[in-house]
C-alpha cells in the first residue's frame, strides 16, 4: 500500500460517477478476483525488521501507533482466507516477511518457511490462486545494518532470498511479485524520510531506486532458476513481475508549457523508468530540477525481466510548475473533486489512462492494488464500481488485464499513517480483532461471484 508521501501526497480525482454504465459488463473467463495484504501491515509481531524499530520512535507514526499485533493475520490466516472465499475471491496476494524467514545473514528459519507453506496450502485448499510478494517495504534488521538498498551487497542478498523462496515455495506458487512500489519506497525512505532509515537526500533516493531495479532483475532470474514446478498446471512454473505504483500526472494548465513539461518529467521518473530498464536494459533516472543527480542503468541482463505488469493505482496529481521546488513543481488536488479520507483524489478514469499507456509493452497486466481510505464506508462501492468500469473498457480496447486485487482484504497498519485509514473490505475492530463486512465488500462479492459488473441498477 502506498503511504502518504510529502512529495507525492496531494492527489486529484475527477468524475467519481464516471461514464454511464449501459448494461452488465462481463469480465474474461478465468479472471482473478482477489485482495491484497502485506506481512507487516496485517500479521502482527514482526519485531525483527527495521520498521518495528522505526515505530518505537515518537513522532514517526500518526497518533503514536505501533504495528504491534496489527490484524493478527499470522494466527488468523485460515479464518481470514475463509472470509476471502466468502466474498467470492479466487485469488490472494500477500507478502512473506523476509525478517522472519532469514533472521540473520544466511540463516533461514524453517519454521517460518513452514508457516508460509501452510498459508499457501490453505490458499490452494480454498481455490485461491496465490500471488506472493517478496519485498513489501520491510527489511530484516541485519539488512538495515548493511546499509539497506544503498548497498550493492544487499542486491545480492535479495537475490539469494528470492532463490530460496523459489526452492521452498515454488511447488505452491506460480505468480511471483519481486517488489512492491520500488519508487515509493526509495522516495519515502531516502527522499523525504517518512520511512526508515529516514534520510532526505534525493541523490541517495535515486541511487536506491536504481539498486531496486537491479535487485528486481536478479530476483527475476533467481526465481525462474529455482521455481521449476508448475503449481497450477498452466504449463508455466513461474510468472514473475512487479507491483508498480502508477499515477496520472496532469498539468495544472493544459496551455502552460512549463506545467506540461513538469508533468512529463514526473511521469518519466515515477511511472516509466522501471519499465524502460526491464524492457530495454537501460534507463536514466534523474530528478526534474536542472543539475539534479543522475543514475544511469546499462544492463542488458535486465531486458525481458518482466512476465507481467502489476499496477497499483490510487489517484492522480495536478502538476503546477514551481522552480523553487525540488521537484520543479507543486502537486495539487483538482478543486471540487471527491477525495478519500486521506485527501487523495478519486479519479477512476485514471486507471484506464494508465492501462492504455502500458499497452505498448504487450504484457499481461494485473491490478495488484486499488482501494480507498473510507472510514464511513460511503465511497467504497462507487469506487470499486467505477474503477472496474474503466478496467473493463481497457480490456475492450485491447489491454490484457487478467485480474483485480483490491486493497485490502481487511483494515491494517497503514505505515506512517498508523491504523486510522480504513481500506478493508472487512472492517477490523483492533480491540477484539473482529471482522465485519463492509457495504463495499458486499458489492465486490457480487461482482466477483458473477464475474460481471452490474449495469445501471448497481448505482442505487
Amino acid at each position: 500500500m502506498r503511504p502518504t508521501i510529502l512529495i507525492f501526497t496531494i492527489v486529484t480525482w475527477v468524475g467519481l460517477n464516471g461514464p454511464a454504465l449501459a448494461a452488465d459488463i462481463p469480465f474474461p473467463a478465468g479472471f482473478l478476483w482477489g485482495t491484497a495484504t502485506a506481512a507487516h501491515q496485517v500479521e502482527g509481531g514482526n519485531s525483527g525488521n527495521t520498521w518495528w524499530d522505526w515505530e518505537q520512535v515518537p513522532g514517526h507514526i500518526k497518533n503514536g501507533d505501533k504495528s504491534g499485533l496489527a490484524a493478527d493475520h499470522w494466527n488468523r490466516f485460515a479464518s481470514d482466507l475463509d472470509l476471502a472465499r466468502a466474498i467470492n475471491c479466487n485469488a490472494y496476494r500477500f507478502s512473506v516477511e523476509w525478517s522472519r524467514i532469514e533472521p540473520a545473514d544466511g540463516v533461514f528459519d524453517q519454521a517460518a518457511i513452514g508457516h508460509y507453506r501452510e498459508v499457501l496450502a490453505a490458499c490452494r485448499q480454498r481455490r485461491l490462486t496465490p500471488m506472493v510478494t517478496l519485498f513489501h517495504f520491510t527489511l530484516p534488521r541485519w539488512i538495515g545494518a548493511l546499509g539497506g538498498f544503498e548497498s550493492p551487497v544487499v542486491v545480492d542478498r535479495f537475490a539469494r532470498f528470492s532463490r530460496r523462496m523459489g526452492q521452498e515455495l515454488g511447488d505452491l506458487v506460480d505468480l511471483w511479485c519481486t517488489e512492491n512500489e520500488p519508487v515509493v519506497y526509495a522516495l519515502a525512505s531516502y527522499g523525504n524520510g517518512v520511512f526508515p532509515p529516514g534520510k532526505t537526500d534525493v541523490g541517495v533516493a535515486l541511487r536506491v531506486y536504481a539498486r531496486l531495479i537491479e535487485a528486481h532483475g536478479k530476483a527475476y532470474r533467481a526465481l525462474h532458476d529455482s521455481d521449476r514446478i508448475d503449481a497450477d498446471g498452466d504449463g508455466r512454473p513461474a510468472l514473475v513481475g512487479i507491483a508498480k505504483h502508477l499515477r496520472v500526472f496532469d498539468p495544472y494548465s493544459p496551455y502552460s508549457t512549463p506545467d506540461i513539461l513538469a508533468a512529463r518529467a514526473l511521469d518519466q521518473l515515477f511511472n516509466r523508468v522501471f519499465f524502460h530498464a526491464c524492457t530495454r536494459g537501460e534507463a536514466r533516472i534523474s530528478g526534474p530540477a536542472p543539475g539534479a543527480p543522475v543514475e544511469s542503468i546499462h544492463d542488458l541482463g535486465l531486458r525481458g525481466t518482466m512476465d507481467y505488469i502489476g499496477v497499483n493505482y490510487y489517484s492522480r496529481d495536478i502538476v503546477k510548475f514551481n522552480p523553487a521546488s525540488p521537484l520543479m513543481a507543486d502537486l495539487t488536488v483538482n478543486q471540487g473533486s471527491p477525495t478519500s479520507d486521506l485527501g487523495w483524489e478519486i479519479y477512476p478514469e485514471g486507471i484506464y489512462r494508465t492501462l492504455m499507456s502500458l499497452k505498448r509493452y504487450n504484457l499481461p497486466v494485473f491490478i495488484t492494488e486499488n482501494g480507498v481510505a473510507d472510514g464511513p464506508d460511503k465511497l467504497r462501492k462507487a469506487f470499486i464500481r467505477d474503477h472496474l468500469h474503466w478496467i473493463a473498457q481497457a480490456i475492450s480496447d485491447g489491454v490484457d488485464v487478467r485480474g483485480y486485487f483490491h486493497w485490502s482484504l481487511m483494515d491494517n497498519f497503514e505505515w506512517a499513517e498508523g491504523f486510522w485509514p480504513r481500506f478493508g473490505l472487512y472492517r477490523v475492530d483492533y480491540g477484539t480483532q473482529a471482522r465485519t463486512l463492509t457495504e463495499g465488500g458486499r458489492f465486490f462479492s457480487e461482482v466477483a461471484g458473477k464475474n460481471v459488473l452490474p449495469g445501471p441498477d448497481c448505482r442505487r
